[in-house]
């Protein structure tokens, strides 16, 4: 199993990492602990508590800027997950 990635520290900025998984993060919490646990990093529901399947399948991590791309790497690598990509920061319009 790999090991727990570094999280963000208080005061260090978190990178917010998308995960689109199969199914439904909401009714397979079995799936979400087993992508938890190949990546080494929590996730939470993007949208909490939808009932659009669609909407359901999204995950976020928050990382350490130090970690994300061994973090999205190992995400990609689950079977259990469709993507996973960087949130890019907010910006001006």
């Amino acid at each position: 199993m790999p090991a727990t990635m570094p999280s963000p520290s208080s005061g260090e900025p978190a990178v917010e990492v998308v995960v689109a998984v199969r199914g439904t993060v909401a009714e397979d919490a079995a799936a979400l602990r087993s992508i938890e646990a190949q990546a080494g990093v929590p996730l939470e529901p993007m949208h909490p508590g939808v009932s659009d399947a669609e909407l359901g399948r999204f995950a976020i991590a928050r990382v350490a800027p130090s970690a994300v791309e061994l973090v999205v790497e190992r995400l990609r690598r689950c079977a259990e997950v469709d993507a996973a990509y960087v949130k890019p920061g907010d910006a001006l319009p």
